[in-house]
């Protein structure tokens, strides 16, 4: 997994205990609201039904008590409606069995909800008639809690996609640069010795990138003058000094290369060219006279074989050779005639 991906997920999955924890905290308080009104309500009920059952003559009027509780509880806030007599006689009891209706099971039991009852006396003057007591029914209270939860988690939810698309674009813009470091090492392995254009803001990041670059650089300086001594070295073993020709072992490393590659070499030619008395010439004009000789020989030669594929090399001391190939015995015979000529004038 990419780096990319381990922070924005490690992000998102923080951003989501974040939120789960915020919307469990907003519906319990909610809930302990929502339960504080119930009480209240309830509270609320059983003394205005006091009030008005005080002024039922006479307060044994089954039928008008009835009358006067239907009011309230047909409603359906209400679930017990009770008018107890003094002697403890219950006059009228009204019941509303409990419905779910579209609040969830689970939703309920996560968050219950417990009734609260409330009572309240009613008497006429100083005279106590009897009680009233009343107990409010929860399904509303469940109803108002449930779209409450539904809306805050329509809200957390908007909310927390807008700080995933923003995360998103954040870690993007923060990691390019690692990208950057990325694609410029496999160019460094590829022996392509690039630099980082781009400058991060991030001071870390922007150190790192400082150092690849430098890294890149120092490693192409130091290929290019390994390079360049490299090269010096295959001279010295291949060339000679004087003429610049071929030495001898560089002669027989191209005819090998040479065999090596071409497939359709049926035939060539090998010529062997010695200068005579070059030792007493040397010990009369000296060392300085002589490699000048033997440069003048080499430039000769390689005009004279100007017009033709021919390796040119000095053999050792004052010998020099031609190899040439898919050339027949008589152009093999008239391009050493034409070398010994040239040489010879």
């Amino acid at each position: 997994m990419t780096l990319f991906k381990k922070l924005f997920f490690g992000a998102s999955l923080l951003f989501l205990l974040v939120l789960a924890g915020v919307e469990a905290i907003y519906l319990s308080n909610a809930r302990l609201y929502v339960q504080q009104q119930l009480e209240s309500h309830s509270q609320d009920a059983a003394t205005s039904l006091a009030l008005w059952l005080a002024t039922v003559k006479p307060f044994e009027d089954r039928a008008l008590i009835e009358t006067v509780v239907n009011t309230s509880f047909d409603r359906g806030y209400y679930q017990s409606i009770r008018v107890v007599s003094l002697s403890g006689e219950t006059l009228v009891a009204k019941e509303l069995a409990p419905a779910q209706g579209e609040v969830p099971v689970w939703f309920a039991r996560l968050f219950p909800l417990h009734p609260p009852s409330a009572e309240s006396l009613i008497s006429s003057g100083w005279r106590q008639l009897g009680r009233v007591l009343v107990t409010s029914h929860p399904n509303f209270a469940y109803l108002q809690l449930w779209h409450t939860a539904l809306q805050t988690l329509a809200l957390l939810a908007l909310g927390y996609a807008l700080a995933l698309l923003a995360l998103r674009a954040f870690l993007a813009t923060i990691l390019r640069p690692l990208a950057e470091i990325e694609r410029a090492a496999t160019a460094i392995g590829e022996r392509d010795f690039s630099t980082i254009a781009l400058a991060p803001k991030t001071r870390e990041l922007g150190r790192v990138v400082a150092a690849m670059n430098s890294l890149s650089a120092k490693i192409r300086l130091v290929i290019e003058d390994e390079s360049a001594r490299a090269e010096h070295l295959q001279r010295e073993a291949y060339r000679d000094p004087v003429t610049g020709l071929l030495n001898r072992r560089g002669l027989e490393h191209e005819l090998q290369s040479l065999f090596h590659v071409e497939r359709d070499v049926f035939s060539g030619v090998f010529v062997l060219l010695e200068l005579e008395r070059f030792k007493e010439y040397n010990l009369r004009h000296g060392y300085q006279r002589a490699d000048e000789l033997l440069a003048l020989v080499a430039q000769t030669i390689t005009s004279a074989c100007a017009d033709q594929a021919v390796l040119c090399s000095r053999f050792g001391g004052a010998s020099y050779a031609l190899a040439a190939v898919n050339v027949d015995a008589g152009a093999a015979g008239v391009l050493a005639g034409a070398v010994s000529a040239r040489v010879e004038r």
